[in-house]
């Protein structure tokens, strides 16, 4: 099978050049947001909610991981996790998690869509079940930025076939 998405390409050339691994990360809690660069580089994207900054560190389209850092108010390192998993999508809830919340909970999608005839927005992650199926989440938001709907289902990204 064929995959020529510039992540795979990226994350392939990462492993191969003796770089750090994401789900292993060289520093421990208490890390600065300095620190953590320095050994992963620059993160995809930098949120903040009150005190707490969240660095992300996403896979882009079709990588199935998306790491984030939870820098506490002090700016040192209090969590660092894998957050592309049905344990984290569970805890978004329909009608009520905003674009926000999501950022926050799972990162930014790899794939932004349209489903015009809803009015929906699309956000699509693809991420591997239990770490084995490679299966793929759509979010679907109303116009005000509300979650209304999940489906999810085998990633088409990944299915055999030449």
């Amino acid at each position: 099978m064929k995959r020529t998405f510039a992540g795979g390409i990226l994350a392939a050339s990462l492993l191969l050049s003796g770089c750090v691994s994401l789900d292993r990360p060289p520093f421990q809690p208490g890390a600065t947001e300095a620190e953590i660069i320095s050994k992963v580089g620059k993160p995809t994207a930098r949120y903040k909610d009150g005190d707490t900054v969240f660095l992300e560190y996403a896979g882009g389209f079709g990588g199935q991981t998306t790491h984030m850092g939870k820098l506490g108010p002090d700016g040192r390192l209090v969590s660092w996790e894998q957050v592309l998993t049905v344990e984290k999508f569970d805890t978004l809830k329909l009608g009520k998690s905003t674009k926000r919340d999501v950022l926050l909970t799972v990162g930014q999608p790899g794939e932004e869509n349209w489903i015009m005839m809803h009015g929906y927005e699309v956000w699509t992650y693809h991420y591997q079940m239990d770490g084995v199926w490679d299966d793929v989440r759509y979010l679907m938001f109303d116009k005000n930025g509300v979650l209304q709907k999940m489906e999810e289902g085998l990633d088409p990204l990944y299915m055999g076939g030449d």
